[in-house]
């Protein structure tokens, strides 16, 4: 059965991760049935990793249909220069694509794939090549669209709409982002919910808890749907705690603090040695693989009552919720009474509850189910 993967982009953020540990779980436990392919849109840092878990794959450049509203906010200030910027990178980018889909549908012809699987909501080509050649189309949606939280806009909302009929089947990572795409006639036929299941084999051992000043972390591009900026500023009033901001960028104009601390993006097992616990503060997460991913480590989490966090955070389980930087204070003035005991049946706590909830070969057996149906 030979699948034909479209990423949406050739960075190693969560939607590229949570695809490359899908395709090497694939090839992993079921070589002899699943052939995969992956077309990415660029050289990238993807490549790296695709190579290490021999990942078949081909660069053809292909082009998203939205627009992220934070790279327009400097034309905000007039009505007509921002439809202008809108209006030059939705038409520049439907040329480029229709210059390039003829590499893609030679190559998907030569390929001859059982399955499209379009690992995005936010490009089109895989669906572009599905449609023309007839084939069955998997859409893994993995982010909201025409979403004033996340930023991201459809600049084709009748195409989006016309695929979401089109499409054989959508995988989506949460019950909230299938609802919300339900509510906002984006979805239709048949559909499934998978959890991304990320891939961290060893546990943090945090045996001197209480002997040290509460480390804590967050992880990822700052940018306002992530609402990194009020915990930073939190921290930045509140010198006895220490936050370690993982990934994000000293450009931003924040004020410089003892206990805010900026690192570089570094492998995930050096990220939850140095923290006892993360913060993860988006609004209308798709789904929060970092949370399970400090979950797998011990790491317990505090999230934001948001999105699809509340699906996977269980109170006093494997972390807490907080609805507001009120509530997330009073959550920090618990953490605050934590002893060692207390700290480490947390930690096994939210490590079992990981292992338990985000089961790899169970998820990718339901993938598998999915394109047998197919044909």
């Amino acid at each position: 059965m030979r699948i034909l993967f479209y990423a949406h982009s050739s960075t190693l953020y969560g939607a590229n991760r949570s695809l490359i540990e899908l395709i090497a779980g694939l090839q992993e436990l079921y070589p002899g049935e699943i052939e995969p392919h992956l077309i990415i849109p660029s050289e990238g840092p993807i490549i790296s990793e695709l190579e290490k878990q021999q990942i078949p794959y081909s660069v053809i450049p292909h082009f998203n249909w939205i627009y992220f509203s934070e790279h327009g906010e400097r034309w905000e200030y007039s009505k007509f220069l921002h439809g202008l910027w809108r209006a030059k990178n939705k038409y520049l980018k439907k040329l480029k694509n229709r210059i390039y889909f003829s590499r893609h549908l030679k190559f998907a012809k030569d390929y001859d794939p059982d399955i499209l699987y379009v690992n995005s909501s936010l490009n089109p080509m895989g669906l572009y090549v599905g449609e023309k050649l007839q084939k069955k189309i998997v859409w893994h949606h993995r982010e909201t669209v025409n979403d004033p939280k996340t930023g991201f806009f459809l600049e084709t909302e009748n195409q989006f709409q016309r695929f979401s009929k089109l499409t054989d089947h959508r995988i989506y990572p949460s019950e909230f982002l299938k609802d919300y795409y339900l509510q906002n006639s984006f979805a239709g036929g048949k559909n499934s919910i998978l959890y991304n299941f990320p891939q961290l084999g060893y546990e943090v051992n945090q045996s001197t808890f209480s002997d040290k000043k509460i480390s804590f972390g967050i992880i990822g591009r700052l940018n306002k749907q992530k609402g990194q900026h009020d915990v930073i500023g939190w921290f930045q009033e509140h010198p006895e705690y220490q936050l370690l901001v993982f990934g994000g960028s000293k450009d931003f104009q924040l004020k410089t603090s003892s206990n805010v601390f900026w690192k570089d993006f570094t492998p995930p097992e050096k990220i939850y040695q140095q923290i006892d616990f993360l913060i993860v503060n988006g609004l209308n997460e798709s789904f929060g693989r970092v949370v399970v991913e400090a979950n797998i480590a011990g790491i317990p989490v505090l999230a934001r009552e948001s999105g699809a966090l509340p699906e996977l955070i269980e109170n006093g389980i494997n972390g807490w919720l907080y609805r507001n930087m009120e509530e997330f204070e009073a959550r920090i003035a618990d953490i605050d009474k934590i002893d060692d005991t207390y700290y480490s049946s947390l930690s096994k706590e939210t490590r079992y509850h990981a292992i338990k909830n985000y089961n790899k070969k169970l998820i990718i057996q339901q993938v598998v189910e999915i394109f047998r149906k197919l044909i």
